[in-house]
């Protein structure tokens, strides 16, 4: 079953409990059961299989693109946890793709953020810098790998093109879209 059909069937089930006055304990564990299933495929949508992914904790984490005080930001939002999203204006995901594809070794956060403030005359947060990261490194198959704190692209001739076509998909796959 997929994700829209068990939404759909919940919400059905609920519509009919809510007319008949309340519902039995079958009904309620059978519309819950649906939301678990919806739940857990919304939360892995993609343009491929781009958009989440799940934590060892047993949360997901998504990521999609969105207008936010007039300009796009990247967000990682961190499903079934009270933490607030985190957001990365395009400008610093550009920078920070534009970097790491010119690297010939790997690079640490802390280099990262001096390259773009040598080549863009601005100083990215640290924490926006690993979100795009992260946001790379979540992706099947990953943009972005991790060797000893350090960073590297997967396929660096290729790496400015995947990071531009991941924006474009996560900015089609978005909410609101």
């Amino acid at each position: 079953m997929s994700g829209l059909e068990a939404l759909r069937q919940a919400q059905k089930l609920v519509a009919r409990l809510s007319v008949a006055g309340g519902g039995s304990p079958d009904r309620v564990h059978e519309v819950l059961s649906l939301l678990v299933v919806a739940e857990r495929e919304l939360a892995t949508l993609s343009a491929g299989s781009h958009v989440g992914r799940v934590l060892n904790k047993g949360g997901s984490v998504t990521y999609f693109v969105e207008k936010l005080d007039g300009r796009m930001v990247l967000t990682e939002r961190r499903v079934g946890t009270i933490a607030h999203p985190v957001r990365c204006p395009q400008n610093v995901y550009e920078a920070v793709a534009t970097v790491l594809a010119r690297a010939e070794h790997t690079l640490a956060v802390e280099q990262i953020i001096n390259r773009i403030e040598a080549g863009n005359g601005f100083e990215p947060a640290a924490f926006q810098v690993r979100l795009a990261i992260r946001c790379w490194m979540s992706v099947t198959p990953p943009l972005v790998e991790r060797l000893r704190a350090k960073y590297r692209p997967v396929q660096r001739p290729v790496f400015s093109k995947q990071a531009k076509r991941l924006w474009r998909d996560l900015s089609d796959h978005s909410p609101g879209r």
